[in-house]
């Protein structure tokens, strides 16, 4: 199975701005996890912007 973590466009930008504070926002437990899921989705929705082309199959 490929790795679609070097695909997908602007995943750097999503990672910092949006997946790193809701998984430490997850570690601190302050929040249920389904409920920064539900806010976060929509974010990363926004900020995606496609697939890389590879030489892969």
């Amino acid at each position: 199975m490929p790795d679609l973590r070097n695909r997908v466009k602007n995943l750097s930008a999503i990672s910092s701005d949006v997946l790193t504070p809701a998984l430490q926002e997850l570690e601190s437990g302050k929040r249920p996890a389904a409920e920064i899921l539900k806010a976060v989705t929509p974010k990363i929705t926004g900020m995606l912007q496609g697939w890389q082309h590879t030489q892969e199959p």
